[in-house]
């Protein structure tokens, strides 16, 4: 008489690779690389911020000073004066002392200057 009923065999263990100790340095290092890489990212994007910024700046400064040769025949002395005068601006900006919102408001006020609302809001974001 043939049993109809078969025993299962249990699955057999199956033995880890590794042991814990190597699973645990393993998952140490990962962590660790994965912190490594985020902050090289995060450092990535500041530093093409800083240079676009950079760049943004410069060409600023270039075509500024260009069209002001061009149209009004500036020399390079008045010309540093308007850029060290830029700066000192900038210098008020990075001390709080006034806002580029209020150096645009002003000119807006004062000799009706007027800024496109996207650069005001751009300002508003990121300005100092």
């Amino acid at each position: 008489m043939s049993s109809k009923l078969k025993r299962k065999q249990s699955p057999q263990k199956k033995l880890m690779p590794f042991s814990n100790r190597q699973i645990q340095h393993f998952s140490m290092e990962f962590h660790a690389t994965r912190d490594q890489l985020k902050k090289m990212e995060e450092d990535i994007w500041r530093d093409a911020w800083n240079e676009a910024e950079e760049w943004s700046n410069i060409v600023n400064t270039v075509t500024t000073m260009m069209a002001l040769h061009e149209l009004y025949r500036w020399k390079g002395e008045v010309m540093l004066k308007v850029v060290k005068k830029a700066n000192e601006y900038v210098g008020k900006a990075n001390r709080g002392e006034q806002t580029i919102l209020q150096m645009m408001d002003e000119l807006q006020d004062k000799y009706g200057f007027c800024f496109d609302e996207g650069h005001r809001e751009v300002v508003r974001r990121y300005g100092l």
